[in-house]
């Protein structure tokens, strides 16, 4: 029953791919042919400013909660192997911050803010429907081609906004984030829980989003997505327990904020 859906997933991207990395003309001025690696090197240089640039800076995380989150990641990346090609070391780095948001590079990093993690993610699911679609975003290089002006320091506001993804790529992440979740052992609608959890907090969202329509109608593609699949996990009454180690980690991050 796996077999389809893993081949579905694995046409899917290398369909899409190309699509994905479109260029967006108005932003580039240089006449220079870039190949991906530039690109990638370049997001890679402009996610680093930012972290490095952020005034409150980051949260080191005790060697605990790096076994916790480092279990979760292997888990995901090892069972999509055929689709996750990229060797990739995966980190995750939490800034202090007021303003909820998460986002990938290219180079396997994953950041999310403090205030994510300590007010937005209630249970363990949650924090998997990030990192499913992140890990699956950085491996197959899901961002915009844009060329952009180098400088000393990169605000939230334009760091969200070069990361920002048209609505039919994001929706077609989480499709395969949800098959990502259920080949790992996870229930795959915790990418639907997630999804409602920022459309019922959309305003503190709008900054990461662009805008409070784009969440709802996040949610309406993926409810057909499902309906479509006729999926046994329909219910989000079947949402797994969340473990001490997510519990643990998440109190860690709390006392820091």
């Amino acid at each position: 029953m796996r077999t389809l859906p893993l081949l579905l997933m694995i046409i899917f991207l290398l369909q899409s791919c190309a699509f994905l990395l479109g260029d967006n003309e108005q932003n580039i001025s240089a006449k220079t042919e870039w190949k991906n690696e530039d690109y990638s090197d370049q997001l890679n240089w402009i996610g680093n400013v930012f972290i490095n640039s952020s005034q409150k800076g980051t949260i080191k995380i005790s060697k605990k909660s790096k076994k916790y989150l480092g279990e979760v990641i292997l888990n995901l990346s090892n069972n999509n192997s055929l689709v996750l090609k990229k060797k990739l070391s995966y980190e995750i780095i939490i800034i202090k911050h007021s303003t909820p948001f998460y986002f990938s590079l290219p180079n396997g990093k994953i950041i999310l803010s403090s205030q994510i993690i300590s007010k937005y993610i209630e249970h363990e699911g949650h924090l998997l429907a990030i990192l499913s679609t992140e890990i699956l975003r950085s491996n197959k290089m899901a961002y915009v081609k844009t060329k952009l002006i180098p400088t000393e320091f990169i605000p939230l506001e334009k760091m969200m906004f070069i990361l920002r993804l048209p609505i039919s790529i994001k929706s077609e992440l989480n499709k395969w984030a949800y098959y990502c979740m259920r080949r790992s052992g996870y229930n795959g609608m915790h990418i639907l829980s997630w999804i409602q959890r920022q459309n019922k907090k959309m305003h503190d969202f709008v900054l990461m989003l662009g805008d409070a329509k784009s969440i709802a109608l996040e949610e309406t593609i993926f409810k057909t997505f499902i309906i479509d699949k006729k999926s046994r996990e329909s219910s989000l009454k079947k949402r797994s327990n969340s473990s001490k180690k997510f519990y643990k980690f998440i109190g860690e991050i709390k006392k820091h904020s």
